[in-house]
């Protein structure tokens, strides 16, 4: 069982600002190598974001251009299956490579998140979020650094995997299906077709 687990930072609201990525290799359920770059965004640092991660615009002064970086990312993480929790991070990757004029990642993205929301039923609604999945997991690590909320995301797809036993394939497979596999999809609407409304 070999996947990526990835998450990103970014400097203010546009999703193409990446100041910071982190990538986590994962081999037989444990995380091997870690990979993670400050990365000049070439924008603003909005003041709740500064909140959230701590990353400052001096702190990626000198630091690559996500033009410069795109290389390494998609050498790392292409042909992979990429671990991200929520969909933002795919997005971000795709904003910032559409900005910069570079190629995003071809790889098979898998949310975290919606495999949490499948594996567990308490968390099918509500509680998916990084931070209280990994409390609820025993997960320790330092939220709102890229390469620790990489390894989380991993963590969290290797328990899922473990605890109810289903592969890598499994799993792509499983997220395309409603949350509640009894659900067959279908809606039954109930009304008078000669009423008012």
């Amino acid at each position: 069982m070999r996947f990526i687990a990835l998450d990103v930072e970014t400097a203010n609201p546009d999703m193409s600002s990446i100041c910071q990525i982190g990538i986590v290799h994962f081999e037989d359920g444990e995380p091997m190598e870690t990979w993670s770059s400050l990365v000049d965004p070439q924008d603003y640092f909005d003041d709740m974001n500064v909140f959230i991660h701590g990353i400052e615009e001096k702190d990626v002064r000198g630091a690559p251009t996500f033009k410069h970086v795109s290389a390494e990312i998609n050498r790392r993480v292409g042909g992979q299956v990429v671990a991200i929790h929520t969909t933002f991070d795919r997005s971000a990757i795709r904003q910032a490579a559409s900005r910069h004029g570079t190629m995003p990642p071809e790889c098979f993205w898998l949310n975290t998140a919606s495999v949490a929301r499948r594996a567990w039923p308490e968390v099918a609604q509500r509680g998916y979020g990084l931070a209280p999945l990994a409390v609820k997991l025993g997960i320790e690590f330092e939220h709102h650094d890229a390469a620790e909320d990489a390894r989380a995301a991993g963590m969290i797809l290797v328990r899922a995997m473990t605890e109810m036993g289903l592969d890598l394939v499994g799993w792509m497979d499983r997220v395309k299906r409603p949350i509640n596999p009894s659900h067959n999809g279908s809606v039954a609407r109930v009304g008078n077709p000669e009423g008012s409304l």
